[in-house]
């Protein structure tokens, strides 16, 4: 089912990669074949998604760095960045192809974009990223189980706090910090 694996013309392996992604979402039986071929792509899912977060977080530092720059020179601001369907990820010894529909791509991105620009705490967007990839997953490959997103965020955050910062057991908040009151009472 998965011919994605193997070199080839980029562009052939991308077609490859969204048909073998629409196969198995359109793929309705559930034997152990199928099953097998969704928690495959689940993976690369999770996978493409956070490629996607941190490209989006890398693409919006390099548009607020173009922007700065376009508006010093009073030149023409560049076009915003995009998310790609596509991503390249790297499996090992193979290089493998993915495909998300452009509104799980585009989410993805936005909330690494966000996450960038400070508008979102590390957990927020853990919070949004993982209810991104637990809607995907439920609703487009039929899964019940969920996959950890952005597991080097959750890392950076718990090794910067005491505790497990994102313990079922201690509901996070999702709205962002107070500012902290001025001592001086301006």
């Amino acid at each position: 089912m998965f011919s994605i694996f193997r070199d080839g013309d980029p562009k052939a392996l991308m077609k490859q990669a969204r048909l073998a992604y629409e196969k198995v979402v359109a793929t309705r039986t559930a034997d152990a074949a199928v099953t097998s071929a969704r928690k495959r792509m689940a993976l690369l899912c999770r996978a493409h998604l956070d490629k996607t977060f941190v490209q989006g977080a890398e693409q919006m530092a390099l548009y607020q760095d173009a922007i700065a720059a376009a508006v010093a020179r009073n030149t023409e601001r560049p076009s915003i960045p995009k998310a790609s369907l596509y991503q390249r990820i790297e499996t090992g010894s193979l290089t493998v192809y993915t495909y998300l529909p452009p509104e799980y791509a585009e989410e993805a991105f936005l909330i690494g974009a966000r996450y960038q620009r400070t508008e979102l705490t590390a957990q927020q967007a853990i919070l949004e990223m993982q209810a991104l990839a637990d809607h995907l997953l439920r609703v487009e490959l039929h899964q019940t189980d969920s996959l950890e997103v952005l597991r080097f965020l959750r890392e950076e955050l718990a090794a910067a706090e005491p505790g497990d910062p994102l313990d079922p057991a201690e509901p996070l908040d999702p709205s962002p910090s107070p500012p902290l009151a001025d001592p001086a009472g301006s």
